[in-house]
């Protein structure tokens, strides 16, 4: 079974180090954050860690954005 989670909140911080914990144990990971630079960012830095990373720039207090992330 493959494993996935969505962490918000992922380019920098406590976010990024939760994605990069759940990455490191073999979870695929989807990145949203509001800050695209900084996303991309965060998710090439995961990938090049060989961890299976996504992002979705989104500002998760917009319902339709958080739509967007999830689909």
């Amino acid at each position: 079974m493959e494993r996935a989670t969505l962490i918000t909140g992922g380019s920098s911080g406590i976010g990024l180090a939760i994605a990069r914990a759940l990455g490191q144990d073999g979870y695929g990971i989807t990145l949203s954050a509001r800050r695209p630079d900084k996303l991309q960012a965060a998710a090439e830095e995961l990938r090049s860690e060989g961890i299976d990373a996504v992002e979705v720039a989104a500002n998760m207090a917009e319902e339709e954005e958080i739509r967007r992330v999830v689909a």
